[in-house]
């Protein structure tokens, strides 16, 4: 009886595990088929809330994609992958290797064309090394560290002008307006302390000068106690400061610090790159985000037959002015599906070459403008706008062209966005 029990016993284990090998095997023959009728592009999003106008743009890029026929006869599908979560609190080892890991999966997956995304420059340039050495296409829509395309990549792009050019644009534009001192508060991260010392360098090399320079974690000290200590220190009077730049903190950080702020009579500009103009900055700080100035690719405003197509679609699908993340999505889409085409194949090494010569060979131009990379991956050409907010909404007040390392004002192309301060080279 008991050696029947346990031939039985082993006769259900052999069972059981043809039957997990037939579902193995049955799970990968539908990804293979998966992978030969569909391309896949993986999204990495850190918070798919806070990411919600980045996604929304994915999504109505990759539509439009298939509308058009696909990509060479097959079906482009998303998908997101979230990035883990608590990674500023782990520690900068932790946050490297959680990234690695995230990458590593993504690489394997079935009929993968591209990678878009990762939430910042802590992750994206640790997992950019991932995909790079497996020939994979990573698109960084948010890092923006100098680091991200100074190594010798092949397939690592640069969608957004890095921290140097982003604050250099907008110390020239705070300088311009005659604003002199200044409060740089960033953090830890390396788009904060990168960012920090970038605009701190651009304004004193200009004849501006900082007041106040540090590194601080919300997530350490309440930011009340951040805003109080602007009043009350022994290091300089708010009443010198012409701005304070804020970088590197999480967008609900920076949507109390201006509320607060505000609450409290510091009516000064409060500055910042592309990531102080998020929604969920402007959700939570309210009326209090007038004269907050930020960094834009996109005009929603622009008389470009594309980008008024997109800004009239995406009002009418989801009620709201698309966003900068929104177009930047929508944008990368459109780029590797422009590359893949123009490529003719899903060959890795094409799709790295054609996306380098397409800056002199019919460029791509999507709603945030023209978009091509020099021969390290960083976007080579761009418009980038200076918005400031008039308590509804951010307008547009000064407009740059960027080239590289030649940097061109086109703000006299422009009317200002009724400021507090007068902008040299603006009409009235």
């Amino acid at each position: 009886m008991a050696r029947r029990t346990k031939f039985r016993i082993l006769g259900g284990i052999a069972c059981l595990a043809l039957l997990l090998a037939a579902s193995l095997a049955l799970r990968l023959h539908e990804e293979r088929r998966e992978a030969a009728t569909k391309a896949l592009v993986a999204v990495v999003v850190g918070n798919q809330q806070t990411n919600a106008d980045f996604l929304n743009g994915i999504h109505m890029a990759v539509e439009r994609v298939n509308e058009e026929g696909g990509l060479l006869g097959k079906t482009l599908i998303e998908r997101t992958y979230p990035e883990p979560a608590g990674n500023r609190a782990q520690g900068e080892l932790s946050t490297v290797r959680n990234a690695m890991d995230l990458a590593a999966r993504i690489v394997g997956e079935p009929g993968l064309v591209a990678v878009i995304g990762h939430n910042s420059s802590d992750t994206a340039i640790p997992a950019s090394s991932v995909y790079d050495e497996a020939s994979v296409p990573f698109f960084a829509t948010h890092a923006t560290n100098t680091s991200l395309t100074r190594g010798s990549t092949h397939h690592v792009y640069g969608l957004l002008p890095n921290d140097q050019v982003a604050t250099a644009f907008l110390a020239r534009y705070a300088l311009t307006g005659g604003m002199r001192n200044f409060v740089v508060l960033g953090d830890i991260s390396e788009y904060g302390k990168e960012s920090s010392d970038y605009f701190a360098a651009a304004v004193t090399s200009a004849g501006g000068s900082i007041a106040y320079k540090g590194l601080i974690e919300p997530s350490v000290r309440e930011v009340s106690t951040l805003v109080l200590m602007l009043l009350d220190n022994n290091a300089f009077d708010m009443r010198s400061v012409d701005g304070i730049f804020v970088v590197g903190w999480p967008p609900e950080s920076v949507g109390q610090f201006v509320k607060l702020a505000r609450q409290v009579g510091i009516l000064t500009p409060i500055l910042g790159t592309d990531s102080i103009i998020s929604a969920d900055v402007a959700r939570i700080a309210g009326p209090a985000m007038k004269d907050v100035v930020g960094i834009s690719l996109f005009d929603p405003d622009s008389f470009d037959a594309e980008a008024t197509a997109f800004t009239e679609n995406y009002r009418q699908r989801f009620g709201a002015m698309p966003s900068n993340d929104a177009a930047v999505g929508y944008d990368s889409v459109r780029l590797i599906a422009a590359i893949v085409r123009r490529a003719g194949n899903f060959d890795q090494i094409n799709f790295s070459n054609t996306a380098r010569l397409m800056r002199y060979d019919r460029p791509f131009r999507g709603v945030t403008g023209q978009i091509t990379f020099n021969t390290s991956g960083m976007i080579a050409n761009a418009t980038l706008y200076v918005v400031r907010h008039d308590g509804k909404a951010f307008k547009i007040a000064s407009r740059y062209s960027y080239n590289d390392e030649m940097f061109a004002d086109l703000t006299s192309t422009i009317r200002a966005a009724t400021p507090s301060f007068r902008h040299k080279g603006i009409r009235e």
